[in-house]
């Protein structure tokens, strides 16, 4: 599967503009020039300097790049954590 979009403007297909909007407010309130911010069912749930570890979040966690690059956690389950990261734009599995 291959998508198209992956900024985090008012029109994006995988953040809300609210959720969106919390992104923003979050890396400018926490100095963050760098790294993802993680949101899931609408709410920042952290910060993560790399994607290394997907097994830390469960899947449909959202990690958005100081670019806005959208990122998915994926596979796994609940108690193990999400198996990869998958990029929203270019369709590959991190």
């Amino acid at each position: 599967m291959k998508l198209t979009r992956n900024k985090y403007t008012p029109e994006h297909k995988f953040l809300t503009e609210s959720e969106a909007k919390l992104v923003a407010d979050y890396r400018a309130s926490k100095g963050l020039s760098h790294g993802y911010v993680v949101v899931f069912d609408g709410e920042i749930t952290g910060w993560i300097s790399n994607l290394n570890s997907p097994n830390g979040f469960i899947a449909g966690c959202i990690a958005v790049s100081s670019e806005g690059n959208c990122y998915e956690a994926i596979g796994g389950n609940e108690y193990d954590g999400a198996e990869q990261w998958f990029s929203l734009i270019e369709g590959y599995q991190l």
